[in-house]
């Protein structure tokens, strides 16, 4: 079947785990540091994408969508739809179909939906050291917007010397999504505000740069001291002590007209 032919369609109930295996394959051989950092290798993540392809349009913004010769799965994308664009979450041909343009055939399909649901942006991250891919989307017409710096940090903040006041909020719930998909975000309140907490597998932190609370840090080793933190930051700053620099990635766009 030619490439113009090939049907692209959500992907099939049976194909789902495959994304992880082709996911782990390439970027976990390419790249472990990074792609410890991703939820993709979480252990759950494969139970996380057959939950979102169960929630119904529209309230669902995420479309994983596989390109099919017969029945077998060449390529597949993931995207997000926010406000003012399509985006990119993940993205895979599998390496015996690889040649056969199918990656072009899906970025063309993405920016078909785009202009259907009236986006005038697609945009994605690419690795910066992934130079192949990163050389194909400015071929295919992405613009490099700025740089997004990835660190990782230790979680062993000194403590202060009177416990912390804070309330853990949505515990519950998020309990429940760490146990089930590997990852999770919930809110902890202090005297200073709200402030969020994600959790990347058994092993960091995910943190912001934008965080406001000077508490935030000694709450973060109160709640598990042996989890490590992990930023990342578009700015680029001397993070200081205990900080390192894990990877670097690049926001690329594309306007459709």
């Amino acid at each position: 079947m030619s490439q113009q032919q090939l049907p692209i369609i959500p992907v099939r109930e049976r194909d789902v785990p495959i994304i992880s295996k082709w996911t782990e394959e390439w970027l976990g051989a390419a790249h472990p540091l990074a792609y410890s950092l991703t939820i993709f290798s979480s252990p759950g993540y494969t139970k996380f994408l057959e939950y979102q392809q169960s929630v119904p349009l529209p309230r669902n913004p995420m479309r994983l969508l596989g390109a099919y010769d017969g029945d077998e799965m060449l390529g597949f994308i993931e995207l997000r739809r926010m406000p003012d664009r399509l985006f990119i979450n993940n993205f895979c041909v599998k390496p015996e179909a690889r040649g056969r343009r199918i990656g072009e055939l899906l970025l063309r399909h993405t920016e078909q939906m785009a202009e259907s649901m009236n986006l005038s942006t697609v945009g994605l991250d690419c690795f910066l050291w992934n130079e192949r891919a990163l050389e194909k989307y400015v071929r295919s017409g992405f613009q490099k917007t700025n740089r997004m710096h990835w660190f990782t940090g230790s979680n062993d903040r000194s403590a202060a010397e009177a416990p912390i006041q804070f309330v853990i909020e949505e515990q519950e719930k998020a309990d429940a999504h760490q146990k089930k998909f590997g990852f999770s975000q919930f809110h902890i309140q202090t005297k200073n505000g709200q402030s969020q907490v994600n959790r990347l597998k058994d092993s960091y932190f995910r943190v912001t740069a934008e965080e406001r609370d000077p508490e935030y840090y000694n709450i973060l080793s109160q709640l598990d001291r042996r989890r490590s933190l992990f930023m990342i930051r578009a700015d680029e700053v001397e993070m200081g002590d205990g900080w390192k620099q894990a990877s670097t990635s690049v926001r690329l766009e594309k306007q459709i007209n």
